[in-house]
């Protein structure tokens, strides 16, 4: 029968009505599962009738195993809990404290910390209870975190405090209120600023606050006030809390009272600085007497050498040589003390140039071989064939390093061998690392004194410095050497057995590295046999002929190579002087070529330490071709063995172990090249107008800074060389003039001046100059810069030097008093004839300097009369007239600072007059 409309209307309401329940009901469901909580429903008799997903998960059981469980089973002590949760449903709805903690027990038996919420609920299917079981692991580890550090913090040896995003004071712990007096409510809700800001730390409470705004902590120190009113200092750690967005929400300082660490910083600071004016003072001092004992101790040197040269009955030879070596002997003690003085008052400072290891170990041989000599023991070089030919580093103070610890070597060794020895431990593009070992057979040091080695003014003991002598400075100075090199000195040493010291250095290998040796066309090969009663000098030799590819041999006796050398053909016999047994060098030779039948004869070298005047003539008649040099040098043997082997085509006749020359870099690329001089000495334009000029390069010169301006605008040049002391107009101001002008803001500038420390490379640099070059100029250094700063030029093309032919130059003695002629000679590569001509400028130009400068003084031209004494310190240094160029510094220093002391005048005018009379005598000779 068909329903009427009302019926039809009821039905689909109730049809609406049940998808509506429908829906519902899958809600309700999928939020139960979802709920992060284990939800149970249980019946009257607390049986689980319903578990959620969430239930399994947190206690391990599936629905199954929950289903008709009592919830008790799930519980620690049920008896205690059980009561409780059944109470809490019995409470009205909006009532408070509807929940329980309590334990309950995972299936695996792992205890749970849960939070249970119950509630009991009438249906129409009768009484049912829905119980909501948290898993609270989580918070209670984090109440018991928070607990721990509030206990830390309130209990904690740092004062505390917490303060708001506004600096507003929250929270100060236990040792706030000990240290500054304040209670707890003096403070919070005050201003963190009124417990600090004092006039000498606003600037760093702002700071403070700046910082942690950013959200990032603040460390520093403060000056805070206590309750009392007096100040105190606070070293403190400010670490900002942020909220989940960034802002910040408060802040957390911990702080300590430093107080009394910071007055004993004080205390500390004031007796440091007035260590320091101490040791200035001391150094100074000892600087100052250092020279003032030089100068008449030169004299002594000079005369006595210069005596020794004339006519002398034995007796009086004999007390002249022990004049000479008891002043040679004071002045190294002078020299130890000026070097530690400059060292302890911060003044030395190292060069940088290019220079070759060989004449480094040259200058140590020069030094010590004799000494060496006199005790009958080896000094001995191992220097590996295959290093560069050309390092960039200061060679002066690198030799002193090695000459002190080979001095210390010889000295305490009464027999065996010294050996300095390099060895390359690392190389990259353009830096060398290099170990260097300085080894002995001597007496050794005991372990309990290694410690006290490297203190000023102490020796091994005291009977040690009464037997040897010494100041007890030389290894001090070594170690600070290094150290300032970039190294570390290391010792090794066995009592009785001998010592070893090493260090390490890293060099920067020259960009043109010159080539030193001549290649030997017939040396491949060839088979030679040593003979040396040393296995280490056995050993080194091998190395050096092995590199140029001989086959080697070595024996220890003459009888040794007799045999060996009757049986064998061998090219070349390198045979040591001194050989033990009964059978010496010149001897075993001898019988060489007379008592053995050879097909071909060897050519025979002898090695030996001894000078070759009076063994030569002996060593010739028993058949020896040449002669070798101990300790032995790269470039030595390979010129030995030129001569030998190569004596008409190849050799030059020249003896490179009588020549100080050093090799040049390769100049090819930049000769021709247009160089401006300006400098208003004459004697300094005469010594680098003609350096430059014998090497092909075109030179003209500016006597000062506003010539030079108008010689560069006619004529265009490749490099200027600028003084930078000049009248008229100083080298600063031109180069600061030429640089406002574009067509001159390439042109290379390179400074030269007599004051050779870092802050005139910084006024150079800054001013706008490329480089600088300290005077004395030394030659290699200038020749390096120059073609660092010179573009290369495509066609090689070359210039005229228009240089007159010079008579061969005279024979020069290596010093006289006043004149350090070696030193001044290596500088102009040994050319003595320039360095005879730059004797006569001086002569002609600067005899009346001093008294040019008392007439300066007596007008108060002050800063004139310091530039006649810069004037004369930098050509002093060229001539090697080190006591004249002291002096001249000395006269210039205090001339500078508005005072000049009558001595310093009068040591001025005396070495000046002592450099006039050695001049004379050299130009008369």
């Amino acid at each position: 029968m068909p329903m009427n409309s009302e019926e039809s209307a009821f039905s689909q309401d109730q049809q609406n009505r049940e998808i509506t329940l429908a829906n519902m009901a899958s809600y309700y469901r999928v939020l139960l599962e979802n709920v992060p909580d284990a939800l149970f429903v249980l019946n009257t008799g607390w049986k689980i009738t319903f578990a959620n997903t969430w239930a399994e998960e947190i206690f391990g059981y599936s629905r199954e195993d929950l289903d008709l469980r009592s919830l008790a089973d799930l519980l620690i002590q049920p008896t205690q809990a059980m009561p409780k949760i059944q109470e809490i449903t019995l409470l009205p709805p909006d009532g408070q404290g509807r929940s329980i903690e309590c334990f309950a027990r995972h299936q695996s038996g792992n205890v749970l910390p849960v939070e249970i919420s119950a509630v009991r609920s009438q249906t129409s299917q009768g009484t049912m209870i829905m119980v909501s079981v948290r898993e609270i692991s989580a918070r209670k580890q984090a109440e018991q975190t928070m607990r721990k550090l509030s206990h830390a913090v309130r209990f904690s040896s740092a004062m505390t405090i917490i303060a708001d995003r506004n600096g507003c004071i929250e929270y100060v712990n236990r040792k706030f209120t000990e240290v500054t007096g304040f209670a707890e409510e003096d403070v919070c809700g005050q201003q963190m600023v009124q417990f600090y800001q004092t006039d000498s730390t606003n600037n760093a409470y702002g700071e403070l606050w700046e910082t942690v705004t950013v959200g990032q902590e603040w460390q520093g120190e403060l000056q805070a006030r206590r309750k009392n009113n007096q100040d105190y200092w606070a070293r403190m750690l400010v670490a900002p809390v942020l909220e989940d967005n960034g802002d910040l929400s408060s802040v957390v300082v911990m702080q300590e009272d430093i107080t009394v660490q910071k007055q004993y910083e004080q205390s500390l600071h004031e007796a440091m600085e007035a260590a320091k004016a101490a040791n200035a003072a001391k150094s100074e001092f000892l600087a100052n007497m250092s020279h003032e004992i030089r100068t008449p101790l030169n004299a002594v040197i000079g005369l006595s050498q210069l005596c020794i040269q004339t006519r002398l009955n034995p007796q009086q030879r004999d007390y002249l040589d022990k004049i000479a070596r008891s002043a040679q002997s004071l002045l190294g003690i002078i020299n130890d003390i000026l070097d530690f003085s400059k060292i302890e008052a911060n003044k030395l400072e190292l060069e940088e140039t290019n220079f070759s290891l060989d004449s480094v170990f040259k200058n140590v041989s020069t030094m010590l071989s004799i000494r060496a000599l006199e005790k009958n023991i080896e000094l001995l070089f191992d220097v590996p064939p295959s290093l560069p030919e050309q390092l960039v580093g200061d060679p002066l103070r690198l030799g002193q390093i090695l000459t002190n610890l080979t001095n210390n070597a010889v000295k305490f060794t009464e027999r065996g061998e010294v050996v300095i020895a390099v060895e390359e431990l690392e190389r990259a593009t353009d830096i060398i690392r290099l170990r260097f070992t300085v080894r002995d057979t001597g007496i050794g040091i005991p372990a309990e004194q290694l410690s006290q080695l490297f203190r000023s003014f102490t020796q091994v003991d005291s009977s040690t410095t009464r037997k040897y002598g010494g100041t007890g400075l030389g290894l001090a100075i070594c170690k600070r050497l290094v150290e300032i090199m970039g190294g570390e000195i290391r010792v090794q040493s066995t009592v009785h057995q001998g010592t070893s010291f090493s260090f390490e250095l890293s060099l920067r290998m020259a960009s043109s590295s010159p080539v030193s040796r001549q290649m030997i066309a017939n040396c491949r090969n060839l088979r030679a046999i040593i003979v040396d009663d040393n296995r280490t000098s056995c050993q080194i030799l091998e190395q050096q002929l092995q590199a140029l590819e001989l086959q080697t041999e070595a024996v220890h006796s003459g009888e040794e190579a007799l045999r060996r050398v009757g049986r064998g053909a061998f090219d070349l016999v390198l045979i040591d002087w001194r050989l033990g047994g009964g059978m010496d060098g010149i001897r075993t030779a001898k019988l060489i070529g007379s008592e053995l039948e050879l097909e071909k004869s060897p050519k025979i070298l002898l090695v030996t330490a001894y000078g070759r005047d009076d063994l030569w003539p002996r060593a010739q008649q028993a058949g020896v071709s040449g002669m070798l040099i101990k300790p032995i040098q790269k470039l030595a043997l390979h010129t030995a063995l030129n001569n030998l082997l190569q004596p008409k085509a190849d050799s030059d006749g020249t003896d490179p172990l009588q020549s100080n020359k050093m090799a040049e870099p390769d100049l090819s690329k930049i000769r021709g090249s247009r160089i401006l001089l300006v400098e208003d000495n004459e004697l300094n334009q005469q010594l680098a107008t003609e350096l430059l000029r014998q090497r092909n390069f075109a030179v003209d010169v500016a006597p000062n800074g506003q010539e030079a301006l108008n010689v560069l605008r006619r004529q265009s040049y490749d490099l200027v060389l600028m003084d930078v002391q000049m009248p008229v107009m100083d080298g600063y101001e031109a180069t600061h003039f030429l640089r406002r002008l574009p067509q001159f803001k390439e042109l290379p500038i390179i400074a030269m001046t007599a004051n050779a420390l870092h802050t005139d490379r910084e006024q150079a640099l800054e001013v706008g100059m490329n480089d600088h070059i300290p005077k004395p100029i030394a030659l290699q250094l200038l020749l390096s810069k120059l073609l660092q700063w010179i573009p290369p030029k495509k066609d090689g093309t070359t210039v005229p030097t228009n240089q007159p032919l010079e008579s061969p130059p005279k024979e020069l003695p290596a010093n006289v008093p006043g004149l350090a002629i070696a030193t001044a000679l290596n500088r102009l590569n040994q050319n003595t004839s320039l360095y005879l001509r730059l004797l006569d400028v001086f002569q002609r130009n600067q005899s009346n300097t001093v008294e040019k400068m008392q007439a300066l003084l007596a007008e108060e031209n002050l800063v004139e009369a310091a530039r006649l004494a810069h004037t004369l310190k930098g050509i002093a240094g060229s001539l090697g007239a080190k006591g004249l160029e002291t002096a001249s510094r000395t006269a210039e220093a205090q001339l500078r600072e508005g005072k000049v002391a009558p001595d310093s005048l009068a040591t001025l005018e005396k070495e000046l007059k002592q450099v006039l009379q050695a001049v004379a005598n050299l130009l008369a000779r």
